[in-house]
């Protein structure tokens, strides 16, 4: 189930589609703008919580330890049965949900 948010067709540039491109073991992704509202929301389990959200805010507390001239390249968050992914482009950060960690 994939849920496309009005704002996303006026978000400039283009995104990754990741239920055309999954990564393994993925069960659901969201895609964000750099300001954390949600464009798209594909995948039950998270557009029934509020972990997209969660995991935004570790992404903003995370880059404020990242050192100078260093880039960010992905926030991973694993549990015992699943884990999360973030990652960004120029105009898009991507939050995926995993039964494992991708490699």
């Amino acid at each position: 189930t994939t849920t496309t948010a009005a704002a996303a067709t006026a978000t400039p540039g283009k995104y990754l589609d990741l239920d055309q491109t999954p990564i393994q073991g993925q069960t659901g992704w969201a895609l964000l703008d750099l300001n954390g509202t949600v464009l798209v929301l594909s995948g039950k389990s998270l557009s029934q919580s509020n972990n997209v959200t969660v995991l935004y805010q570790m992404l903003l507390e995370t880059t404020n330890i990242i050192d100078a001239g260093e880039d960010f390249c992905k926030l991973t968050v694993s549990f015992s049965n699943s884990a999360y992914l973030v990652s960004r482009d120029e105009n898009h950060i991507y939050v995926v949900e995993t039964t494992s960690i991708a490699k």
